[in-house]
């Protein structure tokens, strides 16, 4: 056990374990969730019972209540696929509509996987992230790490750390999955839904992920569409690259959840009229 997860347990707070050991919220919650893994088959274990319940406690990176929210994912940047203009095109349009917070859903960079004549290795490529990824004093972003995100560290660099440390109000969510809340409601963003099962230890309503480059509107799941060119199925509106925007509201015990699907196309950004609604009890 790690002596800072030590710490928590006998009482110091979460942000002065990030200060002092100058870590991310999300390393420390890896860390925990891993803890618990490990002491998943002890039962009335009180350090286990302690851990388990100071996960829950912290584990929301976001709580989000009746503000718009942008939802984006695998801009992935650096590849050969890459679209910087349908980039820039939604960022103008959270600013042009005053949304303000922004969720990116994993595959930030391309990995050195599909990689630019100019991005072929990992330096460069982080040059060229921090380069080209917009930061704007109006909006707030939280960014998941996804698998292409993943192999930077391989060479020694934690793209969502240089990012936060590099650009305005940037908050890394972690690599893979994270957690949010709606009102009251667990919400978990993943970059995929294949997750391994150390990473199911907390229950949730709902889930949010990117990678699959197709948007889909399932149970209890929305896949969000590329923002870039790498088109894995383009003969269909939902393989088209694009944006989602979701609208939250609550009456007495029930979450509603009503998401508006942007998707680019040759003739520019067109609006699904017709919004797809998810009702969540608590």
């Amino acid at each position: 056990m790690k002596e800072y997860i030590k710490e928590l347990l006998d009482g110091k707070s979460l942000a002065n374990i990030m200060n002092s050991y100058e870590l991310q919220k999300y390393e420390i919650l890896k860390e925990l969730r891993n803890e618990l893994w490990e002491l998943k088959h002890f039962k009335n274990y009180e350090p286990k019972n302690q851990l388990t319940a100071m996960f829950y406690q912290e584990c929301s990176m976001l709580t989000i209540t009746e503000e718009p929210v942008a939802l984006f994912s695998d801009t992935h940047f650096g590849s050969k696929d890459e679209n910087l203009e349908y980039y820039q095109l939604f960022i103008n349009f959270c600013i042009e509509n005053h949304i303000t917070t922004l969720i990116h859903g994993g595959d930030i960079g391309d990995g050195l996987v599909r990689y630019s004549k100019d991005c072929f290795d990992a330096s460069k490529q982080l040059d060229y992230i921090l380069k080209v990824y917009i930061d704007h004093p109006l909006l707030t972003q939280y960014i998941l790490g996804g698998n292409h995100d993943e192999k930077y560290q391989k060479h020694g660099i934690d793209i969502l750390k240089e990012l936060a440390k590099n650009k305005r109000n940037i908050i890394p969510l972690g690599y893979r999955q994270s957690f949010i809340r709606i009102f009251t409601s667990a919400v978990s963003i993943e970059h995929s839904p294949k997750l391994s099962p150390e990473e199911k230890i907390m229950p949730y309503e709902f889930s949010i992920a990117g990678h699959s480059h197709k948007n889909n509107f399932a149970r209890n799941c929305v896949k969000l569409p590329t923002l870039s060119s790498d088109l894995q199925y383009p003969n269909i509106k939902e393989g088209l690259p694009g944006f989602i925007v979701m609208y939250s509201t609550k009456n007495n015990q029930t979450v509603k959840l009503e998401f508006t699907r942007y998707y680019i196309t040759n003739y520019g950004l067109e609006k699904e009229e017709n919004p797809y609604i998810y009702k969540l009890q608590k």
